[in-house]
């Protein structure tokens, strides 16, 4: 089973997984935490509002995704993971293999905010 966990801040959803998203981990300086972090203080000429959705399978924590959002006060987000690079989806623990599932559960779960959240935007360059 797959569980889908929302952190409104990055501090706090580094507090769980920051070793699971840094950059020795991720290998991958633009998809880290500490890019994550660096980007939202100081990459929009004020800091912004963050949100993080983690899915992970319940009985294999390992295997999981997290989807890092500017959350815009109009009910939108915007990925955070297309700034600097082509990569335009959620940040996967290395070795995920159910990637499509696990994005299917960030999604849904998205959409049941709604109307509080209605829009998800993947590629905002």
């Amino acid at each position: 089973m797959i569980s889908v966990h929302c952190f409104d801040t990055l501090d706090e959803a580094g507090g769980r997984h920051l070793r699971t998203l840094s950059y020795e981990a991720q290998r991958n300086l633009f998809l880290s935490m500490q890019w994550f972090l660096c980007l939202a203080s100081h990459g929009f000429g004020e800091p912004v509002d963050t949100r993080v959705y983690v899915a992970q399978l319940e009985e294999q924590p390992t295997e999981a995704a997290f989807l890092v959002c500017t959350g815009g006060a109009n009910g939108s987000l915007s990925s955070l993971t297309n700034y600097y690079t082509m990569e335009y989806s959620v940040v996967f623990t290395p070795g995920t293999t159910m990637i499509d599932e696990l994005i299917d559960a960030i999604v849904r779960h998205i959409a049941k905010e709604r109307p509080k959240r209605h829009y998800l935007n993947f590629r905002f360059f």
